[in-house]
């Protein structure tokens, strides 16, 4: 149901998807999300950075690297819409993006005490 609602034209079905990935969050749907936001309403892309945001504590430490690099691609798609400098979506994939480096900068550290 979430590829098929991922690839629907529709706006609903889409936000549908969002939804999904609110609470169920995966790798292969990351480029789907961060599209969302720098293309869709504001709402359905608010919901989107929610959906990126919930990803930063769901997903496999593997992917973090490239989590961060969509967060912050997602970031520049709504920095580019001309939006206001203090958006909600803004707020929130900021939030992301600190949560996420904070996490990576921790196993990090407790990498390098280990060696």
């Amino acid at each position: 149901m979430l590829e098929e609602f991922t690839n629907s034209p529709s706006p609903g079905e889409r936000l549908g998807a969002v939804a999904i990935l609110q609470l169920f969050s995966s790798e292969r749907y990351i480029s789907f999300l961060v599209k969302l936001v720098g293309s869709e309403k504001p709402f359905v892309g608010y919901h989107a950075a929610k959906a990126l945001h919930f990803a930063v504590g769901s997903s496999d430490p593997h992917n973090y690297p490239k989590l961060l690099q969509a967060i912050r691609d997602a970031q520049a798609l709504v920095a580019s819409a001309s939006v206001g400098f203090d958006t909600d979506r803004q707020t929130l994939l900021k939030a992301a993006e600190q949560e996420l480096q904070a996490t990576i900068d921790s196993l990090s550290v407790s990498a390098r005490t280990y060696d």
